[in-house]
């Protein structure tokens, strides 16, 4: 289920080393005026049902998203260099919102999340996965298989943000690794739809 993520992946420590230059580059997006869009998925629309959720794709197929690479050179700068790392997305869960139970398809790719912005110090947001609460805390990251059933909760009264980074899982046979790639376009595919509507 969890994973202990600088012993599994030791670069994600860079990301955290440097989360308030990637959080301030995200704000900075949004001060702006770029918005970000609601969430959908191939599922259907039944994951943001209050239009809470909201994303902005940064990286899609290993690939930056060209839309909106300028803003955040640093936080590229650091996941184009990691082969393991295919997908990233900032992720806003508004003030009282919620994302309800849901289980990834796969287990050829495991989820990190870095927590840039978390209001009341973590008390009133958290992570569920398995039936296990995870509060976030501000640039600590949470790696996990998204196979087991979990669900996101944002009880304060601002906005919470993380930045999404689906990984690689290592040493997969031929199979499992056509699976992961299959995997990858299913999950850009959910990311990049937001900005159709």
């Amino acid at each position: 289920m969890f994973n202990s993520h600088l012993q599994t992946f030791p670069w994600l420590s860079e990301l955290e080393a440097d989360w308030e230059a990637i959080r301030d580059e995200l704000l900075c997006f949004v001060k702006n005026g770029a918005g970000m869009c609601n969430v959908h998925t191939t599922g259907g629309d039944e994951l943001n049902k209050e239009s809470k959720w909201k994303l902005a794709m940064i990286l899609g197929y290993g690939k930056p998203i060209d839309e909106v690479k300028t803003f955040f050179p640093v936080t590229l700068s650091i996941l184009t260099k990691l082969p393991e790392v295919q997908n990233a997305a900032f992720s806003l869960l508004k003030a009282g919102g919620s994302i309800p139970p849901h289980c990834g398809s796969t287990a050829t790719i495991l989820r990190y999340h870095l927590a840039l912005v978390v209001p009341d110090e973590g008390k009133h947001s958290w992570l569920t996965v398995d039936g296990v609460d995870v509060p976030w805390r501000e640039g600590k990251g949470i790696l996990f298989d998204d196979t087991f059933e979990h669900s996101a909760r944002n009880g304060a009264e601002k906005d919470r943000v993380v930045l999404i980074v689906d990984i690689f899982r290592p040493n997969l046979g031929l199979v499992d690794g056509l699976i992961q790639k299959l995997e990858v376009w299913k999950r850009t595919e959910d990311f990049l739809g937001g900005r159709k509507t």
